[in-house]
């Protein structure tokens, strides 16, 4: 089974069939043990993300049968766990399986790549890391007011991976074919400094000298 959180939450067979978790409440605390990372989120810190702070007098019970639930579900994931100790409710999955886990080695296998000077390579991590992303991060718990420092990490990070796939293909010759790439995200981004400066570079190598200036007098501009 793989698990992902780049995006709405998703659980998929191997062959890539979408499981159903259930509906918004099941999702909800699926999503935040995915995101706790193997890491414990305590019963009632689950039972406010679901209900808020007026929850039912059922809602300890109901809480548990959605765990009951998803207990069942994953006895196909392999080698995971969803456990209950004194510190709350953890979920143990095997770390190739998630999303945000897979994005991570990715990324980091991608930098290493261009410290080594290999950007042909880098740039085939960092796509693979990209192509994970289905929308915005952990978008559930955001939804209700949780996990939004964690999502914005993971944007920063999403964005990091871009700029590291777009300097791979600037040092594989590629200006011409990102230059509009270049120009919308600085469009989209105007206050990344480096993407104007990976912008006035690949517009100066494709001939595009005083675009290029433009470019830099621009991103000067208070």
């Amino acid at each position: 089974m793989r698990f992902g959180v780049l995006g709405p939450l998703l659980v998929a067979g191997d062959d890539g069939t979408t499981i159903d978790v259930g509906g918004r409440q099941p999702r909800l605390v699926l999503a935040a043990l995915i995101a706790a990372g193997g890491k414990p989120v305590r019963a009632d810190s689950l039972v406010e993300l679901v209900w808020g702070d007026r929850p039912p007098a059922s809602a300890t019970g109901t809480l548990q049968s959605y765990v009951s639930r998803l207990r069942r579900l994953l006895d196909g994931a392999g080698p995971s766990q969803l456990v209950l100790d004194d510190a709350g409710y953890r979920l143990e999955l095997a770390l190739h399986t998630v999303d945000l886990v897979r994005f991570g080695e990715l990324a980091d296998r991608g930098h290493g790549e261009m410290d080594a000077d290999r950007p042909a390579a880098a740039r085939r991590s960092f796509n693979e890391a990209l192509s994970l992303w289905r929308g915005p991060a952990l978008v559930e718990l955001v939804d209700e007011g949780a996990a939004i420092a964690q999502a914005a990490m993971l944007e920063e990070q999403r964005l990091t991976v871009l700029e590291g796939r777009l300097d791979a293909d600037l040092a594989l010759g590629r200006h011409r074919h990102v230059a509009g790439e270049l120009q919308a995200l600085v469009a989209e981004h105007p206050l990344r400094e480096g993407m104007h400066a990976r912008l006035a570079l690949a517009l100066y190598r494709g001939g595009r000298q005083a675009e290029a200036l433009r470019t830099l007098a621009d991103a000067a501009r208070p």
